[in-house]
């Protein structure tokens, strides 16, 4: 195709497109605390809505967590935890089904690098495909845009009395990242 008779907006269209051929799963985590992260939860959303939500019940103990892990993550918790050689491989196929149609593979976006970390340490061993699992950490190309995505995510969760459940705070990365899209690509 020649790219020269598409136009300025063509051509933005055309690289959309060209970009958007992998599914982007929208991640969060909670773990037992900074300085020696163990993983307790994971919490997914996929870009078209897709949730899925994982408890692990070994890898980790109570006494590991922080205190604000124990106060406020751990009465999230619903008790359906799965071992560490279970969930790994459930994440995975959950993950693989996510990007069945994708050209790509999947794209977990976190906000931070300790959620990437540990669930690519467990999931990765056991990734099929399709095609890559990529990782990245959520970063905006512009000072308007970061801001505006504190603003939502602040909003989404402030009042959330579940807020600290792996789940629900993916659902609200989820929610904050497309919105926001959404309103700079409308100011094009």
């Amino acid at each position: 195709m020649d790219k020269t008779a598409l136009g300025i907006h063509g051509i933005e269209r055309r690289v959309q497109q060209e970009r958007c051929t992998d599914m982007r799963v929208f991640v969060d985590t909670e773990f037992t605390d900074f300085e020696q992260p163990r993983l307790i939860s994971v919490g997914l959303v996929a870009e078209d809505g897709r949730t899925g939500y994982w408890e692990l019940a070994d890898g980790w103990r109570r006494e590991q967590c922080s205190a604000f892990v124990v106060e406020d993550v751990l009465p999230l918790l619903d008790g359906t935890g799965m071992p560490r050689a279970q969930a790994g491989p459930a994440i995975a196929a959950w993950l693989g089904s996510a990007g069945e149609g994708s050209v790509h593979g999947v794209t977990l976006i976190a906000d931070t690098d300790t959620d990437l970390r540990l669930l690519t340490d467990l999931v990765r061993p056991h990734w099929r495909g399709p095609g890559a699992l990529d990782a990245q950490r959520l970063q905006w190309p512009a000072n308007a845009m970061a801001a505006r995505f504190e603003d939502l995510l602040k909003a989404l969760l402030e009042n959330e009395p579940r807020r600290h459940h792996a789940l629900v705070d993916a659902r609200a990365l989820q929610r904050a990242v497309l919105q926001t899209e959404a309103e700079f690509r409308a100011r094009r």
